[in-house]
C-alpha cells in the first residue's frame, strides 16, 4: 500500500516537475535574449526609468516615502501618491551598486518573468505547442520587444494580468481576489482586474449557465483592499483617477498637455507590419472558428473579449500594445490547440506545406523584429542631463528650484542630483490638475510667447536657474537677449541659465 501511494504521488508530481523544468528553460532563454539587447549600451532609454530606480533607492534608504518635495509645482507637492509602490518595493532589490545597471537588470528579470508567465498559463491551460506561441512574442515588432524590456511598472501589470485571467477562467475566486489586492499595491490601474473577472463571470454565466458571484466580488474586494492598504492612501485614489481617466481624456479629447509619445497611436505601417504574425494567425483562426468543437467555451470567450478590447485600445495608443500582443497570441493558441484534429485530418503533403510556410513566415518575422530591436537598444546614448545636474549641484543653493521647459527633463536631473527641486514629474497632468493657470503660464514661457520670461520664471515659479532642451530655441533667444540672465550651452543642443537678480523664495502660482 505504501509503495502504491508513493507511486501515485510520484505520478502526480511528474507533470508539475516537468512544467517547472520547462518554465526554467523558457526563463533562461528569455533572459539571455533580453539581456543581450538591454546591455548593448550601458545607458538608460527613457526619462521614466531614471525616476523609478531613483525612487526605489529613496524607498530603500529613507523608508516609505510619503512626500515628494522634488516636484515643487505638482499635486505631489501637497498630496504625494506613490502610484507604483509595489513595483518600487521590488525595484529596491536592484538599487545596490550602479542604479543605471540595476534598472537595466530589473528590466531583464521582469521581462523574462512576463515571457515565462505567458508560457506557463498556456501550458497549464492545456495548449499544445505553447513554445511556438511563446516564440511569437519575439516576432511581434520592435515596439512590443522594447516595452517587454524596459523597467517600468507595466511589466508587473502584464504578469498579474495573465495570471488573474488564468485563474478567473477557472473561477478560482480566492486567488483572483489576492492577486487583485497585489495589483492595487503595484499599479495605478488595478480596475482591469475587476474587468477580467467580470468578463469571465459573464462568459461562464452565458456559456454554461453558472453564475458564480464570488468571482467579481473577490476581485473588487481585492482591489479595494489593496487601495486601502496602500501607503499613499487616500491620495492614491486621486492618482488612479488622473492616470486612468484624465490622462486619456486629455490625450484623446480635451486640452493637449503634450504627454508622452507612448500615448500616441503607432503609424499604420508599423502597427500592421509589427503585428503581422498575429493578423496572419487570426485569418487562420477565422477559418477554424466554425469548426471548433466548443466555440462558447468560457475561456475562449473571455480571451476573445479581452484580446479584442486591447486591440481597440492599442489602435488608439501605443501603451496598450504590451497587453494586446500576449492576450491575442493566447487566444490564437487556444483556437489552434482546440482545432488540432482538423490539422491531423489534412493530407500529409498539405501538413508539410503548411508547416514549411508557417516556419518561413515566423523566421522572417523573428529576423525583422530582432533587427529593429537591436537598432533600438543600440541607439541609447548617455544622458545629456548629467553635466547639467552636476553643475546645478555645485552652483545653486540647497533645495533651490530649477526651472525646466518640459516634464520629462526633471527625472534625469533628479536621478543625478536630488538636492535640488524641480517642477513636475512623469506627466504634465500633475501640474495641470494642481494649477491649470500655472500650467498654461509654464507653456507660454517654454514656447517663447511670454513677453517677460525672466520675471515669469522668477516671480511665478520662484526659480533662479533652469535647463531646457534644444527644441526650446525661441525661449533661448529671448533669454540670451536679456541682461538679467546668463545662458550657457548644454550637451545635446540644450541650454541652462541662471537669473542674476534675486528670486522669490516661494512660487506664487496664479489662481486655478
Amino acid at each position: 500500500m505504501d509503495r502504491s501511494i508513493a507511486r501515485w504521488r510520484a505520478a502526480a508530481a511528474a507533470p508539475r516537475v516537468r512544467l517547472a523544468l520547462e518554465a526554467t528553460l523558457v526563463y533562461a532563454c528569455a533572459f539571455g535574449v533580453l539581456h543581450a539587447y538591454q546591455f548593448l549600451t550601458p545607458h538608460l532609454s527613457e526619462p521614466d526609468l531614471y525616476y523609478h530606480i531613483k525612487t526605489a533607492w529613496l524607498l530603500r534608504t529613507q523608508g516609505s516615502v510619503n512626500a515628494f518635495p522634488w516636484a515643487a509645482t505638482s499635486l505631489w507637492r501637497e498630496a504625494y501618491f506613490n502610484k507604483d509602490f509595489g513595483f518600487h518595493a521590488l525595484l529596491t532589490l536592484f538599487t545596490f551598486g550602479s542604479l543605471a545597471h540595476g534598472a537595466k537588470l530589473a528590466a531583464v528579470v521582469l521581462g523574462s518573468a512576463v515571457v515565462t508567465s505567458f508560457y506557463s498559463v498556456l501550458r497549464l491551460s492545456g495548449v499544445r505547442f505553447a513554445w511556438l506561441a511563446t516564440l511569437c512574442l519575439f516576432a511581434c515588432g520592435a515596439l512590443f520587444a522594447y516595452r517587454l524590456n524596459v523597467a517600468r511598472p507595466h511589466l508587473l501589470s502584464i504578469i498579474l494580468s495573465l495570471w488573474i485571467v488564468f485563474f478567473a477562467t477557472r473561477r478560482a475566486w480566492l486567488v483572483v481576489g489576492l492577486s487583485s489586492l497585489v495589483y492595487a499595491l503595484c499599479y495605478t490601474a488595478p480596475h482591469v482586474a475587476v474587468g477580467y473577472a467580470l468578463v469571465a463571470y459573464v462568459a461562464w454565466g452565458l456559456g454554461r449557465g453558472e453564475w458564480r458571484h464570488r468571482l467579481p466580488l473577490a476581485a473588487a474586494a481585492g482591489v479595494l483592499g489593496g487601495w486601502l492598504l496602500h501607503p499613499s492612501f487616500p491620495n492614491n485614489f486621486a492618482g488612479f483617477w488622473l492616470q486612468s481617466v484624465e490622462v486619456l481624456e486629455h490625450v484623446w479629447w480635451a486640452e493637449n498637455l503634450r504627454a508622452g509619445v507612448e500615448f500616441e497611436p503607432a503609424s499604420t505601417r508599423a502597427f500592421l507590419v509589427g503585428h503581422a504574425p498575429i493578423y496572419v494567425a487570426a485569418l487562420g483562426a477565422l477559418w477554424l472558428w466554425p469548426r471548433l468543437p466548443d466555440r462558447r467555451h468560457p475561456r475562449l470567450v473571455t480571451l476573445f473579449v479581452i484580446a479584442n478590447g486591447y486591440f481597440v485600445l492599442a489602435c488608439a495608443s501605443k501603451r496598450f500594445v504590451e497587453y494586446f500582443v500576449p492576450f491575442s497570441l493566447w487566444l490564437l493558441a487556444e483556437i489552434a490547440s482546440a482545432a488540432l484534429p482538423q490539422w491531423s485530418a489534412l493530407a500529409p503533403h498539405r501538413r508539410r506545406g503548411l508547416g514549411i510556410a508557417v516556419a518561413a513566415a515566423l523566421s522572417l518575422a523573428l529576423v525583422m523584429t530582432g533587427r529593429d530591436t537591436y537598432r533600438t537598444f543600440a541607439s541609447f546614448r548617455p544622458s545629456a542631463a548629467l553635466p547639467v545636474a552636476e553643475w546645478l549641484y555645485a552652483n545653486t543653493p540647497h533645495e533651490s528650484l530649477v526651472f525646466t521647459c518640459d516634464w520629462d527633463d526633471a527625472p534625469e536631473l533628479f536621478f543625478f542630483n536630488h538636492r535640488n527641486r524641480y517642477l513636475v514629474f512623469l506627466d504634465p497632468i500633475y501640474m495641470f490638475a494642481w494649477r491649470p493657470a500655472l500650467f498654461r503660464a509654464w507653456r507660454l514661457i517654454g514656447d517663447g510667447l511670454e513677453a517677460d520670461p525672466v520675471r515669469a520664471i522668477r516671480d511665478g515659479f520662484g526659480a533662479g536657474a533652469g535647463y531646457c532642451t534644444g527644441e526650446y530655441a525661441r525661449l533661448r533667444a529671448q533669454l540670451e537677449r536679456d541682461p538679467r540672465v546668463q545662458v550657457a550651452a548644454a550637451p545635446g543642443g540644450g541650454f541652462m541659465f541662471v537669473l542674476t537678480q534675486p528670486t522669490a523664495p516661494e512660487p506664487t502660482p496664479a489662481a486655478p
